[in-house]
């Protein structure tokens, strides 16, 4: 369950220097533009930054959830490893061209599906 900030704001910038998808935990490439993601959860203030691809993941996993069900901030990985083959393929993709590390249970469910 994913909580609601009192306030939010999503903006686009451009990378002056490398930077860590808070979702992948792949390398943000200097000059690539990516996702801040800030807002007010529970009377905390929250910075993430999402590389475009995760963003575009979060939105497919999300698309049939109210809001409040959505998946939170550095939890993509967990919400990912509950979806479809295609989309842990895709995230694994992601993780391998930004240099993360996958966890080797990810990687299993691709080659044991149920």
């Amino acid at each position: 369950m994913c909580e609601i900030p009192v306030v939010y704001e999503v903006k686009t910038v451009k990378a002056r220097k490398q930077h860590k998808c808070c979702e992948c935990r792949g390398i943000i490439e200097i000059g690539e533009s990516y996702n801040i993601h800030s807002g007010l959860w529970a009377g905390e203030w929250g910075n993430y930054k999402v590389c475009p691809e995760c963003d575009e993941i979060r939105r497919e996993v999300d698309k049939n959830c109210y809001y409040e069900e959505g998946t939170p901030f550095e939890g993509l990985l967990e919400t990912v490893s509950e979806s479809e083959i295609d989309i842990i393929k895709r995230f694994i993709e992601v993780c391998d061209r930004r240099k993360a590390k996958v966890p080797d249970w990810i990687r299993e469910k691709v080659l044991t599906p149920v």
